[in-house]
């Protein structure tokens, strides 16, 4: 049967209500029609059909409210995305699957889809939400691919508007795509709506939303699988594209701060490293140099270049691993391989036993099984080299920002005399934000065993421990993780407190610029005797 899309428009209800028994029948029992044109064409025609049927107003609802349709929906949308070579009916049938997806074809585009047509969908594409997952980031692939044209944008247009839709994401959580390769699909839908008309530019947001919904989950296994698949080049080609001279919401106050806020990651940020060369010409180009993306992308670069160089050191054979001897009496600080560690919770280090034996009846019998504990795979999300990555980070930052971290300690020490304090140093956005707070406060919210005696072996240290704190993206939120700064000599710790103690009845802000000055010569004096490691 074929219709066109006017002829006896307004028959169309009542044939609806012939249409649809057969159409049951004839896919229940294929087997009745030998000579048929198979299961796949048969569902391809038929939704040719319902897109035909929805130009009717009133066939359209009756349509929409018949139970089982989006099921054959679903299956034929399998067969089309899976076929190759693909059907002639291709576009036609895409185009009446995102209306469906979407409900434009049934006069209430921005509704959301309810729940039991979703739950229809799923079992249409194989029973469940990852079976779906699949077929939409196949239909997004299949669209970017190829030459556009207006109708396929259309297709890819309806296809970003259902992932990006928050309504559907507690049926289709992200677990369900961790395989389906979404992350490849949207970039390259990207790269698709950047080069199509100005007024498709929304779409963009809606691709770089649902890029930012994955990677919020798990920074550094989403983030990393986004650069690998070319979301530097995505981004660069919103400065050479048509959005050149647009300002892309999303893109600018998610993707590039979360690009920054992972780019601590070892291995994220060595997805960035292996992935510049390629986009080195383009960032040149006259049309990027004066692209609203130009000033975002300049300033992650400036961020990221001097981690850029430590990463090529860490991978280097010039780089090796340092400890201190956890035996705060001692302090003896030396190449790793120098040190044995506990054999118990395997976290503390010792340059001998006598050290050992002294750091156990000190305090080490008390945590020592809460530190193993810690310690498991199962408790941890990232590796050792790239834990041992972030104390690098760390480290290299705090000799960045030293001179105002040692400024914010003398404004804490004269604000709040006798009480100790901890650099909190945070990584979730643009830029290192580095603030002196109160132990109490961390304790509050942190009250394990493992942070209450890094707390009680910084205040019993007397400058040889310092406590500092990282707050970063992590999972599906962030974290922060404990770095204790460790040093062979208390000396410039005594010199910043004989410093806060000259100040006292003085406004440090007022002469900010003269205590940095002071500072730095500080520094400068004691750098010789002073090895400090995180």
């Amino acid at each position: 049967m074929h219709l066109s899309d006017h002829q006896f428009s307004n028959l169309y209800s009542h044939l609806w209500l012939r249409l649809w028994p057969w159409m049951q029948f004839i896919d229940t029992y294929p087997y009745c029609f030998p000579n048929g044109p198979g299961e796949a064409k048969n569902c391809v025609r038929f939704v040719c059909q319902l897109g035909r049927l929805q130009s009717d107003a009133k066939t359209a609802a009756l349509i929409d409210s018949t139970p089982g349709v989006r099921i054959l929906v679903a299956r034929a949308w399998g067969f089309l995305v899976g076929a190759r070579p693909l059907m002639e009916e291709e576009d036609e049938v895409l185009i009446t699957v995102v209306n469906f997806i979407t409900r434009r074809g049934f006069r209430t585009r921005f509704d959301p889809l309810p729940g039991p047509h979703i739950e229809e969908f799923m079992e249409g594409a194989g029973g469940g939400p990852a079976d779906l997952a699949l077929l939409v980031t196949k239909l997004v692939d299949l669209t970017s691919s190829g030459p556009s044209t207006s109708m396929k944008r259309q297709i890819l247009e309806g296809a970003v508007m259902f992932l990006a839709n928050p309504e559907y994401m507690k049926y289709l959580p992200v677990p369900t795509f961790r395989s389906c390769g979404v992350i490849s699909a949207m970039i390259k839908a990207i790269c698709a709506f950047n080069a199509g008309p100005l007024h498709q530019m929304i779409i963009l947001d809606g691709c770089f939303e649902v890029i930012h919904w994955l990677i919020r989950t798990s920074v550094q296994e989403w983030l990393t699988e986004a650069v690998n698949a070319g979301l530097l080049r995505a981004i660069i080609s919103c400065g050479t594209g048509t959005a050149s001279q647009t300002h892309i919401t999303t893109l600018h106050q998610t993707t590039l701060p979360m690009l920054a806020g992972g780019s601590f990651y070892y291995h994220t940020l060595t997805a960035i490293k292996n992935a510049l060369p390629a986009v080195q010409d383009l960032v040149q180009s006259r049309r990027f140099l004066e692209s609203a993306t130009h000033d975002g992308y300049s300033y992650l670069m400036q961020l990221i270049a001097p981690r850029l160089q430590l990463l090529e050191f860490y991978d280097s054979d010039q780089f090796y691993s340092v400890r201190a001897c956890d035996n705060l009496a001692c302090g003896e600080i030396t190449k790793w391989p120098d040190f044995k560690r506990c054999g118990a919770c395997r976290q503390r280090y010792y340059c001998s036993e006598t050290c050992q034996r002294a750091d156990w009846r000190s305090d080490h019998h008390l945590g020592c099984r809460a530190l193993r504990d810690a310690s498991l795979p199962s408790t941890d999300t990232l590796t050792v080299r790239e834990t041992n990555f972030l104390h690098a980070i760390l480290h290299q930052d705090y000799l960045r920002l030293k001179i105002e971290i040692l400024f914010q300690q003398i404004q804490f020490m004269l604000a709040h005399p006798q009480v100790e304090f901890y650099t909190d140093f945070d990584y979730s956005s643009l830029g290192i934000t580095p603030a002196v707070k109160i132990y109490a406060c961390a304790a509050a919210k942190d009250d394990s065993v493992p942070t209450r005696q890094l707390m009680s072996r910084a205040q019993r240290s007397k400058g040889g421990m310092e406590l500092h704190r990282m707050h970063l993206r992590i999972l599906g939120g962030f974290q922060s993780r404990w770095f204790p700064m460790r040093t062979d000599n208390p000396i410039l710790y005594d010199a910043v407190r004989r410093l806060a103690m000259s100040l006292r009845g003085v406004d440090v802000t007022a002469r900010r610029e003269d205590i940095m000055e002071r500072l730095r010569q500080l520094d400068l004096e004691v750098d010789d005797e002073l090895l400090a490691i995180h």
